[in-house]
């Protein structure tokens, strides 16, 4: 079963240069949903199969209430995955019922970590905070890492935070960009020959994905999942099988991020159990037409 993707917000502290803000458009700035409507929504999903939730942004962390949010949908027994630029990472110091957190850390020199997230955030503060983190939790914690031509892709970015991954015995992700148009783009097959010419073994393989091993030492390259469903036979079917459903932060949920989605705010905000299940098995028909394929 797939998880859900649970958009909080739009806002960020960062503008990165590759970032397509999940293509949410807010209907309406001021209808966010709160800790119990998420709560609802999740245990109304939890009836129909679903049981690990994905906390994104924007920066989710950004959210005044996101402790209040973690709580009550921990109280219905899903499983919570954050998705963060780890510089509020201390908020999360004290919660003991998150399952994983991945931190997006494309590099850890300064000058291109500020050129990719348009900030002046030294990337020392996200590592500072990652060792906080782990000294009071034993919540498993992933870098993730896009692959960017000329940017992040080269040798001496990757070693250097695969030597920060071992010091802190976590793994890495390096992600395969969306736009294959892109100038910044590398393909996975390259990234992977990359990985073996360091010395990497596949172990094992997933949804577009596939975990790599050296010693201790353990990458995970994970390819786009809409590119990943392009190469397929049976596009459709295929996204319908693997995608992961997600719900904005004023309650649209979809598969796709390039479609029109279905609004079911009204359904969690009236509690409408038995219709919300009806819409998001019925969000499935809406890949039918991705115009991304």
């Amino acid at each position: 079963m797939q998880k859900i993707r649970l958009i909080l917000n739009r806002n960020c502290q960062y503008d990165c240069i590759f970032c397509h803000k999940e293509n949410v458009e807010m209907q309406n700035e001021n209808k966010y949903l709160n800790a119990q409507d998420y709560a609802f929504f999740v245990q109304t999903a939890m009836e129909l199969g679903y049981d690990y939730f994905s906390l994104t942004g924007g920066e989710p962390l950004l959210r005044n209430d996101i402790i209040n949010i973690v709580n009550a949908i921990a109280l219905t027994g899903g499983k919570i995955q954050i998705t963060t630029n780890g510089i509020l990472l201390n908020k999360l110091n004290n919660i003991d019922c998150i399952d994983h957190i991945n931190i997006s850390l494309h590099t850890l020199d300064k000058n291109i970590y500020n050129y990719i997230t348009n900030s002046n955030i030294n990337p020392d503060v996200i590592i500072k905070n990652i060792k906080e983190f782990k000294a009071l939790n034993n919540t498993t914690i992933k870098i993730n890492m896009l692959a960017l031509k000329e940017l992040t892709f080269n040798d001496k970015n990757i070693d250097s935070l695969i030597e920060l991954c071992e010091e802190l015995k976590i793994d890495l992700k390096i992600i395969e960009l969306l736009n294959p148009k892109s100038t910044l783009f590398v393909p996975f097959n390259d990234i992977q020959s990359h990985l073996q010419n360091l010395g990497y073994n596949i172990i094992s393989d997933y949804r577009g994905g596939k975990i790599f091993k050296k010693n201790t030492s353990r990458v995970i390259l994970q390819k786009c999942l809409c590119n990943y469903i392009k190469e397929k036979k049976d596009k459709n079917i295929y996204c319908k099988k693997i995608n992961d459903l997600f719900l904005t932060p004023d309650g649209q949920i979809n598969y796709c991020r390039y479609k029109k989605s279905i609004d079911v705010y009204e359904l969690i905000k009236s509690r409408q159990g038995t219709q919300l299940k009806n819409e998001i098995k019925r969000s499935t028909d809406l890949t039918n037409q991705c115009p991304y394929k």
